[in-house]
Formats: C-alpha cells, sequence, structure tokens
C-alpha cells in the first residue's frame, strides 16, 4: 500500500483541528495517532499456530506550557472525544514563562516502507505452506536434531504527527523469521536459531538450506561444548556480537534523558576519548531495511545519522524534544513512544560500530590465543557505572592464528565500557545488522531496534 486510507486521512484532519484549537491557549501543541497490527505463526511437526493481532489505535494531544509537557492519550479517536481532551487540556493547565519547542520547518509528506514481497498481498495458506518446507527440511539435517520449530511474525504500523508546521504520515512494515534447531545426543539439549528481521517483507522467511544446515552444525556443536575458564582474552568477536556492545555500551547511557535524571556516566565525557581512535559508532533510523529504521520519530523529527563516538571521542548523543531543549544540546531523531498509550523517551533506532579495514581471517591470524565469538544473544548496562555484559551463546577457540576444535559454551563479557572499547585494535570492513529484538525501557516501553557492527578484535573479561 501506498496511499494512505480515506479513514487516516480524515483523522490527520481531526488532530490537525485539534492542534489548532490547542494552540489559542498554548505557545505549542502536537498530536501523534499510531495503529498497529500484526500476525504471527508457528510451524513444528504437525503443529501449526497462528494468531492476529487485532488493530491497536489511539491519539495522544500534548502541549507545552512553558515549564513541562503535559498530555492526553486516548483510543477513542472521534472528534467530540478529542475535544472533549483539548477543553480540558485547556481547563487544566496553566500556561507559565519559558522557553518553547521549536516546531521545525514546514514539512508534510507520505511514508511507506519498502517490501520485496509484501505479507498482506500472500494468502496466509501460501506463508504456512513455506514454513512448513523450512521446518521440515530443518528436521531432516542430522539425527540428532529432537525438534525444529520455525517461528514467523509480521507487523504494520502507521503513525500519524501534527504541528502547527507539520502533517505526517509513514507505514511501517516488519517481519521476522526464526527457524531453530533443538539437538540431543541423549543426555542433554541444546537450541541454536538463525533467521533476522527486517523492516520488509516476506523476503526474510526465503531461508538457504545452506544457512539452515550452519544453524543445526552450531547447534550440535554446543553439545560438546566446555566451560570457559575465566580469565582476560584476546577476542575476535563477529557483527552479532559487535552489535550488542553497540546497543549496550552505548544504548540507554547515551539517552539523554538518562542525563537529565543523573544516571548516565556518559555525561562526563562528552568531547573526551573513551574508545580507541579507530572506533565509530552510529545509530541511525534513516537506513534502509533495519529493523529499527523510520521517517521521522514520535516527534516529528526527521530521521537522520547521529555519530555518537568519531574516532574514539564521545561527540554526540540521543535526544528527544525535552531533554535537547532543557539540556541546550542539539536535537536528534530519537524521541520514540511505543504507541500512543506510552510516554516519550529516547530511545536507539540502529545503533552499530562503524567499517574498518580488516578481515575477520585477518583478526584470528593475529590472535596468539584466545577466543572467536561470531555470535552475540543479549546484554545488560548499568549506565551510572558505565557497566557492560555482554553474552554470546558460544565461542572457539584460537591457537596459533587459527581456530581449533574446542568450544565453549556460554561466553559472557564483561567490563568497564571505556576500557573495553579502548581496547579494540582491530574492525572489520563488512558491517552486518541484526533485527530480532527490541529495546525495553521505563516501564517495559518496547520499540524495534536493530543492532549491528562488523567484526571487532579486542582484549576482554570472559566468563
Amino acid at each position: 500500500m501506498t496511499v494512505i486510507p480515506d479513514y487516516l486521512e480524515q483523522i490527520q484532519r481531526d488532530l490537525e483541528a485539534s492542534v489548532e484549537e490547542l494552540e489559542k491557549t498554548f505557545p505549542f501543541a502536537q498530536a501523534l495517532f499510531t495503529e498497529q497490527d500484526g500476525i504471527s505463526m508457528y510451524v513444528s511437526g504437525k503443529d501449526i499456530g497462528i494468531a492476529s493481532q487485532p488493530p491497536r489505535r489511539g491519539a495522544v494531544l500534548s502541549v507545552y506550557n512553558g515549564g513541562t509537557y503535559a498530555e492526553l492519550a486516548t483510543s477513542d479517536i472521534s472528534p467530540s472525544n478529542l475535544k472533549i481532551l483539548v477543553d480540558r487540556l485547556k481547563d487544566r493547565i496553566k500556561v507559565e514563562r519559558g522557553s518553547f519547542p521549536d516546531p521545525g520547518n514546514k514539512w508534510s509528506g507520505q511514508f511507506f516502507s519498502h517490501c520485496g514481497e509484501d505479507p498482506r498481498s500472500m494468502a496466509n495458506r501460501d506463508k504456512l505452506d513455506h514454513l512448513q518446507s523450512m521446518q521440515e527440511r530443518l528436521s531432516k539435517m542430522s539425527p540428532r536434531i529432537v525438534s525444529a520449530p520455525v517461528r514467523y511474525g509480521e507487523r504494520v504500523d502507521r503513525r500519524i504527527y501534527v504541528n502547527r508546521n507539520k502533517q505526517l504520515f509513514q507505514e511501517l512494515i516488519n517481519t521476522v523469521c526464526v527457524p531453530v534447531a533443538i539437538v540431543s545426543d541423549g543426555k542433554s539439549s541444546k537450541v541454536y536459531h538463525a533467521g533476522n528481521g527486517i523492516q520488509g517483507g516476506f523476503e526474510i522467511a526465503r531461508i538457504s538450506d545452506a544457512e539452515l544446515a550452519i544453524t543445526v552444525e552450531n547447534a550440535e556443536r554446543l553439545l560438546t561444548a566446555k566451560n570457559v575458564e575465566p580469565g582476560i582474552y584476546d577476542v575476535v568477536g563477529g557483527p552479532a556480537l559487535a552489535g550488542v556492545i553497540a546497543h549496550e555500551a552505548f544504548g540507554h547511557g547515551v539517552e539523554s534523558d538518562m542525563f537529565l535524571k543523573k544516571r548516565a556516566m556518559a555525561a562526563r565525557f562528552i568531547d573526551k576519548s573513551v574508545a580507541s581512535d579507530i572506533v565509530n559508532l552510529i545509530d541511525n533510523p534513516a537506513l534502509t531495511g533495519q529493523s529499527g529504521s523510520y521517517f521521522f520519530d514520535d516527534e516529528g523529527y526527521p530521521a537522520t545519522e547521529t555519530r555518537i563516538l568519531e574516532n574514539g571521542v564521545l561527540r554526540r548523543v540521543l535526544t528527544d524534544q525535552l531533554s535537547a531543549m532543557r539540556l541546550g544540546i542539539p536535537r536528534t531523531a530519537n524521541g520514540r513512544r511505543e504507541s500512543y498509550a506510552n510516554k516519550v523517551y529516547t530511545r536507539m533506532s540502529n545503533s552499530y560500530f562503524g567499517p574498518g579495514a580488516q578481515t575477520v581471517e585477518e583478526m584470528i591470524s593475529s590472535v596468539e590465543y584466545g577466543l572467536y565469538m561470531p555470535d552475540g544473544s543479549n546484554g545488560m548496562e548499568d549506565p551510572k557505572s558505565w557497566g557492560i555484559q555482554v553474552e554470546s551463546p558460544y565461542a572457539v577457540e584460537i591457537r596459533r592464528g587459527k581456530l581449533t576444535n574446542i568450544v565453549y559454551s556460554p561466553v559472557v563479557i564483561t567490563g568497564f565500557v571505556p576500557e573495553l572499547l579502548n581496547s579494540i585494535t582491530m574492525i572489520g570492513k563488512t558491517v552486518g545488522f541484526m533485527g530480532l529484538g527490541t529495546c525495553q525501557k521505563g516501564h517495559k516501553e518496547q520499540v524495534k531496534v536493530a543492532i549491528g557492527g562488523p567484526a571487532l578484535k579486542m582484549k576482554a573479561r570472559v566468563g
């Protein structure tokens, strides 16, 4: 679909009228409408599941009174109810002296994410047939496979943003497909998955037999994995591990609303070196096809790249409207809500390390003794102390520049963010992205993100 439906055009006009009425009282008003729906599928042997997410829609009206924001949200977006919300804000909120947000340059437009294969044009039966075929092929790839489920999901997210200068609509389609290999040797069972998530269509589910075979191979390797001896290692990490580090090391710690709450050590390091001088780190919602991409954020700011680290120096942090205004720092396109019913926070989008000059093979060959971690699964960060914990499902031993057959699992990197980032000595040429997950903040509000980077060589505390 590349045309806004009539009912959404009417909602946009109603929101424009609400903003115009609010600005008879307040120097600044804005409105956001969100609508989300989707479908999920599950195939495992004879078990087939399909579930639809009914549309969830509503709007939030916001005013700034000179000191703070006040807002009211509703799932009833009829003109009569919007008028009730407008009257409540006008009656209850008093205008104060102070500065007010900049509504930005005049901008209107309708934006649609690209799909190679739009899933809405396909019958659910055809999708299930493809997923079942994949599941059957995967289940036959090893006698050790005890289960091989395949999960698929698609979500359509539509948003309208309005202030006195902007009338914007975007429709974003995100899809994920995850084939899983569960293997057993009779004594224990291990799990490994393939797949990815994108802002796009059913093309993400076109997973090759070669990729499925690697998934089974990795699952079986875990059956022989040992516990790693805790210590400091030379580590070569793949793009997925780099992505988790990027997200956790400079995730919530450089979201500037955390600066206002005095909960981010990064506030002390603006324009200071915090990483090796070959390290660049970027947040960019304007990337095509990534899960965390969008055309404008939920406060109407156009999607643009933010270079957080430049040659190891912390140059920029992520902002929303309020934090940028109160801190007196440049605005970035990171004011995001899970939906109309949730608070706006400064949130990441697509966070990743920039490319370097080496190959993975060159990195491995430079290691006398260490670990190769091609994948990353999850992590945690403490913005106040800048501590970090990153988990990888497995690591392969490196000896004298070559991979051995010794596998360790699970493996966890811990440490102090600047210490870890300053230890990076080599960076790969090719950036890869993972878009399966969401990021949580506040009262567990979730937004879609992608993480990525090239391979990295570093020295890390592993346990």
